[in-house]
C-alpha cells in the first residue's frame, strides 16, 4: 500500500482517526505534525503514515499517499474550539480571552477568529507560494495573516474533488470502517474503534441546540465558505468513497 496522507482540521474527531491509523497499520510515522516542520524535516522517504495539522498543499511535499480527511458541521466545529479554548488552560489562545470573553468578540479578534471562522476552507484551499519569501518564517506570517475568500474556496472544491476519501465528523464511526476498508485494511467493525476525546454530553445533543438566535447567526456568517465547501463535500463523498 502506498503512504497514507491524514489532512487532519481541528475539531472533526482527528484524534480518534489518528489513534486507529497507528492501531490498524504499521507504517513508520512522519513526526512533523504541522506544516512549518514537515516544510523542514529532511529524510521524508523514511516515513509512509503522515497525519496532523497538515494543508493539503503538503502532499506537494510529501508525494504521492492516500489522501483524506474529515470535515463538520461548521457551527458545530466551532463551538467545539471555543469550548475547547475556554477550558484548556494549556491552549495556547487561553490566554487570550481577557481580550475577547465572549463568542462574538472572538470572532472579531485577530487570533480566536481564525479558529472559529472558515478553517476548513483554509486548510484545504490555501496555496503558498514559497518562492516568494526568502525563508519560511515570513511564509508561516503570510498563513497567519490569510483570510479565506472565494478564490481559496474554489481551490479548496478542487482539493475534494481530488481526495480519496471525505469523511465527516457526525458519521465517523461509520467512515472509518468504510475508510478501513478503501485502504485493505482487515475490516473492523464499529465496536472495535478507538475513540478519543469525545464529550459524552454531546453524544446526542447538538451545540447549535445551545446557542442564542444572534450567536448561531453569526458563527454561521463568520463560517459561510466553510458550509459551502461543506456541502459541496457531501455532495462528492459517495462518488468518491465509493470508488476508492
Amino acid at each position: 500500500m502506498k503512504r497514507i496522507f491524514f489532512i487532519h482540521i481541528p475539531k472533526t474527531g482527528g484524534v480518534s482517526v489518528e489513534h486507529n491509523l497507528l492501531k490498524e497499520t504499521s507504517k513508520a510515522v512522519c513526526p512533523a505534525y504541522r506544516w512549518r516542520d514537515l516544510y523542514n524535516l529532511e529524510g521524508l522517504d523514511k516515513y509512509d503514515l503522515f497525519m496532523g495539522h497538515l494543508q493539503y498543499f503538503c502532499k506537494g511535499i510529501i508525494g504521492d499517499a492516500f489522501t483524506f480527511t474529515i470535515l463538520r458541521d461548521p457551527v458545530e466545529r466551532a463551538m467545539s474550539a471555543w469550548e475547547h479554548i475556554n477550558r484548556s488552560v494549556q491552549h495556547p489562545l487561553n490566554s487570550r480571552l481577557s481580550e475577547a470573553p465572549t463568542l462574538k468578540l472572538a470572532l472579531q479578534h485577530h487570533a480566536l477568529q481564525r479558529h472559529l471562522s472558515n478553517p476548513m476552507t483554509r486548510f484545504l484551499g490555501w496555496r503558498p507560494a514559497f518562492s516568494e519569501f526568502t525563508n519560511v518564517e515570513m511564509a508561516i506570517r503570510s498563513a497567519i495573516r490569510s483570510e479565506a475568500d472565494r478564490a481559496m474556496l474554489d481551490d479548496a472544491k478542487k482539493c475534494i474533488d481530488e481526495l480519496d476519501f471525505i469523511g465527516f465528523t457526525e458519521t465517523l464511526s461509520a467512515d472509518m470502517v468504510s475508510l478501513f476498508s478503501a485502504l485493505e485494511v482487515e475490516q473492523k467493525t464499529q465496536e472495535h474503534l478507538i475513540r478519543k476525546n469525545v464529550n459524552p454530553s454531546k453524544q446526542t445533543l447538538r451545540y447549535r441546540d445551545s446557542l442564542d438566535i444572534e450567536s448561531l447567526e453569526l458563527l454561521r456568517a463568520a463560517n459561510e465558505l466553510d458550509y459551502e465547501l461543506y456541502e459541496y463535500a457531501k455532495k462528492m463523498a459517495g462518488q468518491h468513497n465509493h470508488v476508492c
